[in-house]
This record gives structure tokens, C-alpha cells and sequence, in this order.
């Protein structure tokens, strides 16, 4: 049995083909558990993948990427699962580098249960401008840190805070459980806090560059995000942000949103539950929603 199984959810999109020859380069064998949400692509997506090394699930087709991920948890049996999205691709001592990480004492945690460790990389974000920069340039110094340090803005510039699903390495056990929930927005951001306050749960940052996450990329599984969704994540995560995040996180998701949907009703919710002042970044990025829409 190999020590990583790497999950892929997948619409089938070209992309995957990157993803697939990046988890075969690491130096350590994973076994790799392709989750296909849209069944039309079986055949094509079955001419992809190496044998052995790979294999292929179906889901019922658009179950969307936790139930997808949750599928592949579901399905893999060794000790550690990353997850890997399809437009994704890794550096290839990723996953050997983390597991040498989480061998070694945490900063979050003296405990030694192997199956409460957790772990992150750095991350080369490729922009949609053609940039690439490394992030996040700091690290979160306490669990009790990581919502705010994921939500409350420091500058226009994204990327300040950043932990992301394609950097991040966890034990089974601790995945199966506490799963992928679809039922609020930013499912990542979400699985990210409960993962991380949960009891004992020894937490590993790599400071080196090892996952390659592509912004805005055509036909992502992700939905992007809306008032509703946002506003799920907001009722159950608010009561763990500072005022200053909440505020940031307002204004960049729930307020912009309201805009973007000229939505007057939930224009007026956003602020009523505003504690304190936004970052000036984060009221710009809510001005945002004021811009034209694209024409479909």
C-alpha cells in the first residue's frame, strides 16, 4: 500500500492530462483516484490515464467537486490523501516533502497521533495576466489564526493569505471525518477552518513553492461563488473572525455579490452585520460589483 492517495475530481477538461503526468513524476508512488463527475467523458478520460498507478470513478454525473472528493476519500485506503484539481499540477517532490514535514514537530501541536496530521505547501499562483507569483509569503502562527488569515485582506493584491486544496495533504482519517460539505460556499476555505480547530490536529507548512494553481480557468468544477453561498459561509464561520475580517469578508463577498446581482435586498443585509471597519482593499473589491457584466 502506497502512503498518499491523490484525489482528482474531473469534467473531463484537457487539463487533467497535466495534472495526471504530474502526480506520476513525484518521487514517492501514490495511487491516483480519478473522480469523473460527468459520465459522457468515460472513454476519454480512461485513454489518459497510465496503467498501473491510476484509477477511474463515476459519480452520478454533476454532483460538483465535494461529493466528488468525498467519493475519493471514500475509496482510498492509504494512511494520507492530497487532493489535486484537474487544472492543477505539482512540483515533483510535493508529496515527499510533506510527508517528511508532518514527521516532524508542528509549531500548532506537540501531538504525535499520526492521524491528525495536516499539511500545506506553497503554492506558484500562474494569474490570468500571465504572472506568477509564490504565495502566501507568511504563514498563520496558531490554528485559532487560520480564519482570518484565509479572509481578511492586507492589499489589493490576492494571495497574502492563501492555503488552497491542491496544496494540502491530510490523514484519512481525519477526512473521512470531517468530509467536503457542498451545502455552504467556499467549500475549501470551510473544510480548511473545521480540519484545522479540530482537537489535537498538528499542522505542517512546507515554505517552498510545490503546487502550481492555475486562476480562472476555463470550465472549472468549483462554482464560483454567490450571495447565498457566501452568505451560508458567513452564518456558520462569522463567530471564529475578528471584526476587521468579518468586515473584509462582507464587503469582498457578500456586498460585491449583492452588486453583481443588483440584488437591493441583500445590498441592505451585508451591513447590518458589520462589526467593524473593512481594510480600504476590501471596500475597493466590493466597489467592484458595480462593473458592466459581460454579455453572454
Amino acid at each position: 500500500m502506497t502512503q498518499v492517495d491523490v484525489i482528482t475530481p474531473t469534467i473531463g477538461r484537457q487539463e487533467l492530462r497535466r495534472a495526471i503526468a504530474s502526480v506520476r513524476a513525484q518521487t514517492i508512488p501514490a495511487r491516483h483516484l480519478v473522480i469523473l463527475d460527468d459520465p459522457r467523458q468515460e472513454e476519454t478520460v480512461k485513454s489518459w490515464l497510465p496503467d498501473p498507478g491510476s484509477e477511474m470513478a463515476l459519480t452520478r454525473g454533476r454532483q460538483g467537486p465535494a461529493a466528488a472528493r468525498n467519493m475519493g476519500v471514500n475509496l482510498a485506503d492509504a494512511p494520507f490523501v492530497a487532493f489535486l484539481d484537474d487544472d492543477d499540477w505539482w512540483e515533483p517532490t510535493k508529496l515527499a516533502k510533506q510527508l517528511a514535514a508532518i514527521a516532524a514537530p508542528s509549531a500548532f501541536s506537540d501531538q504525535i497521533d499520526g492521524s491528525r496530521r495536516i499539511s500545506f505547501t506553497r503554492t506558484y499562483f500562474h494569474r490570468a495576466n500571465g504572472r506568477v507569483d509564490a504565495i502566501p509569503l507568511g504563514w498563520p502562527k496558531s490554528a485559532h489564526e487560520i480564519p482570518d488569515y484565509l479572509v481578511a485582506r492586507r492589499s489589493l493584491t490576492f494571495g497574502s493569505g492563501f492555503l488552497q486544496t491542491s496544496s494540502l495533504l491530510a490523514s484519512r482519517a481525519m477526512l473521512q471525518e470531517t468530509p467536503w460539505d457542498a451545502s455552504v460556499g467556499h467549500e475549501d476555505w470551510d473544510l480548511i477552518i473545521r480540519l484545522t480547530r479540530s482537537p489535537s490536529v498538528s499542522v505542517h507548512f512546507v515554505d517552498e513553492p510545490l503546487t502550481h494553481v492555475q486562476q480562472a480557468s476555463a470550465g472549472s468544477l468549483s462554482r464560483e461563488s454567490t450571495w447565498l453561498p457566501s452568505w451560508s459561509w458567513f452564518e456558520r464561520h462569522s463567530s471564529k473572525l475578528s471584526p476587521r475580517a468579518q468586515a473584509d469578508f462582507i464587503h469582498t463577498q457578500l456586498i460585491r455579490a449583492a452588486l453583481r446581482e443588483r440584488n437591493a435586498r441583500r445590498l441592505i443585509a451585508a451591513p447590518r452585520r458589520l462589526k467593524g471597519r473593512p481594510h480600504l482593499a476590501a471596500a475597493l473589491i466590493a466597489a467592484s460589483g458595480l462593473a458592466p457584466r459581460p454579455r453572454r
